[in-house]
Order: structure tokens, then C-alpha cells, then sequence
């Protein structure tokens, strides 16, 4: 992929020594770590001098939003079916400043505290959800996509979703995906740069970063 495409795009937040469950710096991986307390030299025989004390764990400081409102939940309807998932409000605002304000307004968002998306299909909306709480993606084997093309459509529809809702760390974490993706499976098909370009306007840096997949899988 050619430099300086998504550089407007901000790098999922890392946290050096082992990923929280919550920030790891893979877009897939979920585990802890657990940091080790380094133990002083021993103590001279007969000396007085007291051994150093073990160095103090630091509490890792997470990137992501916390229940302070847990009862404060609101809807968010994905798909021409109106497939619902319920979240918790604190996270979808905290992540969207497009959900902040419909979901605040007195408009129809806002008195029934719910936000239809028509376009994503369910796994879209899944992918989504899962985000808002793990800044991650789930694994493609937990998506149950059945071609290749359904995983690139999905993961196209998840950036599309992202830009329309203004979460530029998703977006990032999207691209980082589809290059692995692509590295794997070489080609990008023909159905995903069709579904892109049938959807995005001329000069959409995703059109720009399509094709330097599938020039990437060329090379």
C-alpha cells in the first residue's frame, strides 16, 4: 500500500508490556498479561542493610470508555430487517459524535432513543457493537463469513459505516485488517472494487486503497 494514504487516520492507541483485552495492539488479539515484580539482590550475610523494595505496579490506564451510566442503554437498528442491538449509551456517544448528537436531540434519536442505519447488514452491525466495547474486531471465523468476498464486503461496509458515523479509529483499525487480508489472499475480487466503486464517489481514498490492494497482491 502506497505511504501517506490514511495518514489523516489516527493509530489504534498501543500500551507497551502486553495487551489489556481491551487496546492490544493487534486488531484480532484479546489476553492479558500480568507484569512481573522484579526482586532485589539478596541481602549480605550479616549485613544490616535492608533488601530494596519490589518495585510498584502501575495500574495500565485503559483507552476506552467506562459504565458510568450502566442503565442508560439506547438501540442501534442495522439492516433492512432492523436487526436491534441494544448498547449501552456511554460507548456509542463516547466513539460517535454523530450518535453524540442524534442521540441527545429532540429529534426522533433522541425521544426514542434509537438510531436506524438501513445500509449494513447484521454482521456489519455486529463487527460494530463489538467494537464500541473492545476497540477490536472479532476474528473473521467468528464473523461466519462463507466466500472471501464476504469478508472484504463486510469489512468495506464497516469503513463505509465508519466514516458515516466519524469514528476515524475504526476506519484505521479497518484498513490494517484489509491489508492482512489481502496479503493472505493476494487479489482483492472483482465484486469488492465493484461494490466499492458503485458506492463511493471519484476520488474517495477508498477507491485509492482498493486498488493499491489489488496492486499489492500483484506485485
Amino acid at each position: 500500500m502506497s505511504g501517506g494514504l490514511f495518514s489523516h487516520l489516527a493509530p489504534p492507541a498501543r500500551h507497551s508490556g502486553g495487551s489489556s483485552g481491551v487496546c492490544g495492539p493487534s486488531p484480532f488479539s484479546f489476553g492479558s498479561s500480568t507484569p512481573s515484580i522484579p526482586a532485589g539482590p539478596p541481602a549480605r550475610q550479616g549485613s544490616s542493610q535492608p533488601s530494596p523494595a519490589p518495585a510498584k505496579i502501575e495500574k495500565a490506564k485503559t483507552c476506552c470508555q467506562t459504565f458510568r451510566n450502566p442503565t442508560q442503554l439506547v438501540t442501534l437498528e442495522f439492516g433492512p430487517e432492523k436487526i436491534q442491538f441494544v448498547v449501552h449509551k456511554d460507548f456509542a456517544c463516547h466513539y460517535s459524535p454523530v450518535l453524540k448528537a442524534a442521540l441527545n436531540s429532540d429529534f426522533i434519536e433522541g425521544q426514542t432513543q434509537t438510531y436506524t442505519l438501513k445500509e449494513p447488514q447484521e454482521t456489519t452491525g455486529r463487527l460494530f457493537v463489538h467494537w464500541l466495547y473492545f476497540q477490536q474486531l472479532l476474528d473473521r471465523d467468528d464473523w461466519e463469513p462463507t466466500k472471501d468476498e464476504d469478508t472484504d464486503l463486510i469489512l468495506i461496509q464497516l469503513y463505509m459505516l465508519a466514516d458515516k458515523l466519524l469514528i476515524p479509529r475504526l476506519q484505521n483499525t479497518i484498513i490494517q485488517v484489509m491489508h492482512q487480508h489481502a496479503r493472505e489472499n493476494k487479489l482483492v475480487l472483482v465484486e469488492t472494487l465493484e461494490y466499492v466503486y458503485e458506492e463511493t464517489e471519484k476520488g474517495s481514498l477508498l477507491r485509492r486503497f482498493v486498488l493499491d490492494l489489488e496492486l499489492l497482491g500483484l506485485s
